[in-house]
């Protein structure tokens, strides 16, 4: 009996204790989806579970119970973990996987993919990130008022990391187009190079280019970028930029603050001395001083032309002239040489421009415009001084352009980047001479894509030191070909002026000033092909953006 009682106590223990495992094992599995749950609520930093819910988001099974006891839930939210989004980059992950999961076409009943939590959680992080880069350009257009340029960098600095930008540089052009140079104070300019090559670095390209590139990796976890700085097309120089991320929010915030940062520049350069010591690697003449001072940009861009100037020797420059000027669908071009190479020669330069633009704007045709310089040199200096010159008149609507040549070499068109010739007009005297030759208008109907040179003899003339003259069918290749390598009308003339420069052993003894308009076309909105002329940022990113502007 009492064998009996203890044997069947014994299996009433066993049964017992098998009962209780059961609930032993599920409360395991329980408290192992509870705690994958507290893992997905935002886990402190320093959550003692933090061990365990590593395990969870790699997808792995609880230390005390397999895979396969989990329940479809526990599995589930498994699966929602590992793709949690914790930076920009795992929400660039999730959205490829959304598109591979999306219902394809051919599925007869697709539904309307539910919003998981991974992607609540990057559409979250992506207003905020938004919010980040307008608290950005708001506090600096605020802070743009009263901001002196030698404190830009610093209230750069002080916005710039609302939109998650560690450390953003500023470097500026020379005047001759090759150097970049850092605006900066002591602090920032620590560790980087103040001054950078145009010709041969990668800063340089995305100058030349208009191309935002990769600088490399940070001392941290970000990226760096070299950004182009453009004032409309004008080219100011280049941003070096620090980011926490790198995506297409990245690439917006850091365009929309180059473009914001070009508009200070340009709205404090009359008044600052430390933009023009800048832009200066040696000292100015006294003609140049005042030359450049009288010129408009150097690029001008819309969806009818696209404008660009240059002139050499630029810190020795003086009876050399450019003006362009955009009123409607008129573009008025013109381009003076003034006898002489001393600082007369950049006062009757100034007096020549000066009159032109006052006639212009008054309403004067081509005839009476020049005539309008005559009188003005003439008055001032008698017999004694003159101009040369071209003023022209492109109607973009039409494509016809009606000129004046005042003993000036000819314009040159370039049609289709195969051929080019000179436009035949026949010249009048120079301005300020007071000769009584008959003053003619010519007109030459031109075609979407041509483009129209106007230059000065320095530019042709320059000689080798064997004596050879650079000439015009040298200048004339070396625009055709540069065209055809698909380099934007500004760095085709930085190039071809540099090439001017070398193949006269570095010192001009004349002035060499060109000026290009390419016309093409009567849309001023159709701006695809000016933007690539104009070398603006890619144009797969400006859609890019477009579309994002559009987004709800």
């Amino acid at each position: 009996m009492t064998l009996a009682r203890t044997k069947s106590e014994a299996t009433g223990a066993e049964q017992t204790r098998g009962r209780r495992s059961q609930p032993a094992g599920r409360a395991i599995v329980l408290g192992s989806e509870r705690l994958l749950r507290r893992c997905l609520d935002f886990p402190p930093a320093r959550d003692p579970a933090h061990d365990h819910c590593q395990t969870s988001r790699l997808g792995l099974a609880p230390p005390t119970a397999s895979a396969s006891s989990w329940p479809s839930n526990w599995l589930k939210a498994a699966s929602i973990s590992s793709s949690t989004p914790r930076t920009a980059n795992d929400c660039k992950v999730q959205s490829n996987r959304s598109e591979q999961q999306a219902p394809q076409p051919s599925d007869p009943s697709p539904r309307m993919p539910q919003q998981t939590d991974a992607q609540k959680g990057c559409r979250s992080m992506d207003l905020e990130r938004e919010a980040g880069g307008r608290r950005m350009l708001a506090g600096l257009l605020a802070a743009s008022h009263l901001t002196p340029i030698d404190r830009l960098p610093y209230v750069v600095a002080d916005h710039a990391q609302a939109a998650g930008f560690t450390q953003v540089l500023l470097y500026l052009g020379d005047l001759q187009r090759r150097v970049l140079r850092l605006l900066a104070g002591e602090a920032e300019s620590q560790g980087h190079e103040t001054e950078l090559q145009i010709d041969g670095t990668t800063p340089g390209r995305a100058y030349q280019y208009g191309h935002i590139l990769p600088a490399g990796p940070t001392k941290s976890s970000g990226t760096s970028w070299w950004v182009p700085l453009l004032d409309g097309t004008e080219r100011l120089g280049v941003l070096y930029v620090e980011a926490e991320q790198d995506d297409d929010r990245t690439q917006e915030d850091m365009d929309r603050l180059a473009a914001l940062l070009a508009l200070m520049i340009v709205s404090k350069r009359t008044s600052s001395d430390t933009l023009a010591k800048l832009g200066r690697t040696e000292r100015l003449s006294l003609a140049a001083e005042m030359q450049w001072n009288l010129m408009p940009p150097s690029t001008y861009a819309d969806g009818r032309v696209v404008i660009s100037a240059s002139m050499e020797p630029a810190y020795r420059i003086s009876g050399d002239a450019y003006e362009y000027a955009i009123d409607g669908p008129l573009a008025h071009l013109s381009i003076f040489d003034a006898m002489g190479h001393d600082t007369a020669a950049g006062l009757c330069a100034a007096l020549a421009l000066g009159a032109c633009r006052n006639a212009r704007r008054t309403g004067a045709g081509l005839v009476a415009k020049s005539e309008a310089v005559e009188a003005a040199l003439i008055e001032q200096y008698g017999d004694h001084r003159y101009a040369t010159g071209i003023l022209a008149t492109l109607d973009t609507r039409t494509g016809m352009l009606s000129w004046v040549n005042r003993g000036h070499h000819q314009p040159l068109i370039i049609r289709g980047s195969r051929w080019s010739t000179h436009l035949e007009c026949p010249p009048s005297h120079p301005m300020g001479t007071d000769l009584g030759v008959e003053v003619i208008t010519c007109r030459e109907q031109l075609e979407p894509g041509d483009r129209i040179v106007l230059y000065t003899d320095g530019v042709t003339e320059a000689r080798s030191p064997g004596g050879e003259e650079f000439g015009l069918a040298r200048f004339t290749d070396f625009i055709i070909r540069h065209h055809a390598d698909g380099l934007p009308v500004p760095e085709t003339l930085r190039r071809l002026v540099h090439a001017v420069l070398v193949y006269h052993n570095g010192t001009l003894q004349d002035d060499a000033t060109v000026l290009l308009c390419e016309w093409l076309g009567p849309s001023a909105e159709a701006t695809d092909q000016a933007s690539a002329l104009a070398g603006l940022p890619d144009e797969h990113f400006q859609q890019h953006s477009e579309h994002r502007s559009r987004r709800p």
